[in-house]
């Protein structure tokens, strides 16, 4: 792999960069979506608080975001995207460590050897998340109640409703 990648959209450059940062910090929703998988919710924003957003989603939820230098304007319709290796079932270490959290019903579990990927519907989203096989003490069911949790930091908000590709 190319130590530096550039990502276009229709000819235009939306950014270059090494895949760590291509990843981790997309300089657009294009970019983000573009490279790898993540979990999509609409909501609007609630409260800009320095350089934290407090966001409610579609479905009743409050969330916490990093503003990354956007600018943001209460009542503003997002998208706000988490990838689903950073979402976790909710233990009390990860509560502590996580200013985000959901409870949902567990629609479909993928055994994928290493890990087990599991779709839960949380109000009118279905999020996926991923369980290492060695941390799964007990299997997941589909209608299972679990409770879900991530950093807020892991939290990617973009301007404006979702723009299909």
């Amino acid at each position: 792999m190319s130590s530096r990648i550039v990502v276009l959209d229709h000819g235009k450059v939306e950014q270059i960069g090494t895949p760590w940062e291509i990843y981790n910090r997309p300089a657009s929703e294009f970019v983000h979506t573009f490279i790898g998988k993540s979990n999509r919710m609409q909501g609007v924003v609630e409260q800009v608080q320095g350089d934290t957003l407090v966001l409610k989603t579609a479905s009743g939820f409050t969330l916490q975001a990093p503003s990354r230098e956007r600018r943001f304007s209460i009542g503003e319709p997002v998208s706000i995207y988490v990838r689903p290796e950073k979402i976790h079932l909710q233990t009390a270490d990860a509560r502590a460590e996580s200013n985000n959290e959901m409870q949902g019903r567990v629609k479909l579990t993928s055994f994928l050897g290493a890990y087990t990927e599991c779709e839960v519907e949380v109000g009118h989203d279905v999020l996926t998340f991923r369980i290492e096989t060695a941390e799964q003490e007990a299997s997941l069911a589909a209608g299972q109640t679990v409770n879900l949790n991530w950093k807020s930091e892991d939290v990617f908000v973009f301007s404006g409703q979702v723009k299909e590709q």
